[in-house]
């Protein structure tokens, strides 16, 4: 897998302005494509790609992205054995893949994705033979143990930072512009 994204990777970058091209004939057919700025989004994001032509660029971000789906994996289990719950790293795996996958097909929800995230814990451990109850209780533990540290640091960085909300909301603001 890791060596077809590679390959994609330096595919697309080699050919990024040809695809460029391909992309503002398409985009000048629909004005809210136009709206959207999608030109230069697109363009951004094929020279975002170039650093990936990089060995040791290309190697680290392979690295990382084992580590972390690796710790996601472990957390996974970690929590199931903390609830007794018998699955076995496999049910840890899927859980991980279904996670991904889920919160990217299924609509947002408010807070953090609360109700989504649990049907999707509740599912996916059913295919484990795990009950909905336990399903819906691991959810519950996992989120809390995935977003509250995570906020909380994310609350001391901006305050370490001198940033505050209405700072942030003005930069996302003039970017959009």
């Amino acid at each position: 897998m890791v060596v077809v994204c590679a390959l994609a990777v330096v595919l697309v970058t080699r050919k990024r302005h040809q695809l460029l091209r391909l992309a503002t004939q398409f985009i000048k057919r629909y004005s809210w494509f136009r709206r959207l700025n999608l030109r230069q989004r697109f363009e951004d994001g094929l020279e975002g790609l170039v650093g990936l032509q990089r060995i040791r660029v290309f190697a680290l971000l392979c690295c990382w992205s084992v580590a972390i789906v690796v710790l996601g994996v472990v957390v996974n289990y970690l929590i199931m054995r903390a609830l007794h719950i018998d699955a076995g790293i496999l049910a840890s795996v899927v859980l991980f893949a279904a996670l991904q996958i889920g919160n990217k097909l299924l609509p947002a929800a408010p807070l953090g994705g609360i109700g989504v995230f649990q049907f999707i814990c509740m599912e996916a451990l059913a295919l484990f033979g795990v009950s909905r109850e336990q399903g819906l209780s691991y959810g519950l533990l996992l989120q809390f143990v995935v977003l509250v540290p995570g906020s909380i640091l994310g609350a001391v960085a901006l305050y370490r930072m001198r940033f505050s909300l209405r700072q942030l909301e003005e930069e996302a603001e003039e970017e959009r512009e």
